[in-house]
């Protein structure tokens, strides 16, 4: 599946939208603006899900000297798409606002290539803030009006964020990292990943052939990590504590927030299902499922939906430190012990406490027919007594 860029992106404003979305709802625009968040690389992308391929028919800037209105674009590409391929009516697809276009007239595309950079090229350079986007149109004929874009560009005609973020961080919190190859890292690749974190504030050593990073957040990770792909390194741990949970309910939901209400559902794990977890908070674990990460809920009202396992990690090695894992682990099972047998000890007081309930009720049951019956026989002999008083 390819959108328009590679990662999220972003419609930034309502007259960024598709329609009659300008001055008042009066002026027309004719496409949508597109914001790419962790790529300027402008992708031909595809319909609803489905590859789609096509020809570079114009790939130019026209100067806002020559009159033609077309200067309004700046650099801008035009795909040409081959015939019966979608269910509407476009067979022109404008990229415009380019910083620089990657392709030539005559080249073939398909679904995923990178046909240009995101800029603000053209009348875009005139705005204010000038926000580097891509204006995606889509036509049926090279002159005719601008159709609906959102079947190609991956959003919806509404301000908003859509997409994923192609790279995650390895932890919610701020932790150190290794930076590693196959072989020693070379000294060009060193000061490469130097540069990349010297403005980030986060230092850097090196350490058997690796790079040690000081602890870095979530996002500086992200930044970490792009540069580390760039130049095929690895990436992983080195000092963390791992948590995991594991799903005691037949189901549980995956939500896009650590909460209910004001958070939409994007899966579900099931019964025995153990996540690795990147954070926790409030009582929700943000968990990788292999199909759409989220927050799980731990528990609430007294009943548990999940448990957390803690376990040390050092320089991604479990085994680097076996004894205190062990130790760990072992305290963690005395702990489940402990609370097991809290909840047996309980559940077996509550019985006792209904018994001794059922015991007194019935006790005083009998004292209450004894009492009447004696009140009975009180009644008799007074009414036997006034008789022989008669």
């Amino acid at each position: 599946m390819a959108n328009l860029f590679s990662g999220r992106m972003q419609v930034p404003y309502y007259y960024s939208c598709y329609g009659y979305t300008r001055g008042n709802g009066k002026t027309w625009h004719g496409g949508q603006d597109v914001v790419g968040l962790d790529s300027d690389r402008i992708l031909l992308p595809d319909y609803d899900g489905k590859s789609i391929s096509g020809t570079v028919v114009t790939a130019r800037k026209v100067d806002k000297s020559t009159g033609n209105r077309t200067w309004e674009w700046g650099f801008y590409v035009c795909v040409k798409l081959d015939a019966n391929q979608t269910p509407d009516k476009v067979n022109y697809l404008y990229f415009c606002h380019n910083a620089q276009n990657l392709v030539a007239v005559g080249q073939k595309v398909k679904s995923g290539d990178a046909l240009a950079v995101m800029g603000n090229s053209g009348n875009a350079a005139e705005a204010s803030p000038p926000i580097k986007h891509c204006h995606l149109e889509v036509r049926a004929t090279s002159t005719g009006a601008g159709l609906d874009p959102t079947h190609y560009s991956g959003c919806a005609n509404r301000v908003g964020i859509y997409g994923e973020n192609p790279v995650k961080p390895l932890s919610g919190e701020a932790v150190r990292l290794k930076i590693y190859a196959d072989t020693p890292i070379s000294a060009g690749d060193v000061v490469l990943m130097q540069k990349v974190c010297q403005p980030l504030g986060i230092a850097v050593s090196a350490e058997n052939g690796a790079l040690i990073t000081a602890p870095a957040s979530a996002g500086d990770q992200i930044t970490i990590l792009r540069k580390a792909q760039e130049l095929n390194l690895t990436v992983s741990l080195y000092h963390a504590t791992v948590s995991k949970v594991q799903v005691t309910v037949d189901s549980l939901r995956v939500r896009t927030g650590p909460g209910v209400e004001e958070y939409t559902q994007v899966g579900s794990v099931k019964k025995g299902d153990v996540l690795e977890t990147l954070q926790i908070k409030d009582g929700w674990a943000y968990v990788v499922t292999g199909e759409k990460d989220g927050w799980v809920c731990l528990g609430e009202d007294g009943q548990i939906y999940a448990k957390v396992t803690v376990l040390i990690a050092v320089a991604g090695l479990f085994g680097a430190v076996g004894a205190p894992i062990i130790r760990l682990n072992s305290n963690i099972t005395r702990l489940n012990v402990t609370l097991e047998q809290l909840k047996q000890d309980m559940a077996q007081q509550k019985v006792s406490a209904r018994q001794t309930h059922q015991r007194l009720w019935a006790h005083n049951t009998e004292q209450d027919a004894a009492l009447a019956d004696h009140e009975k026989r009180i009644v008799l002999l007074e009414h036997k007594e006034r008789r022989r008083e008669e």
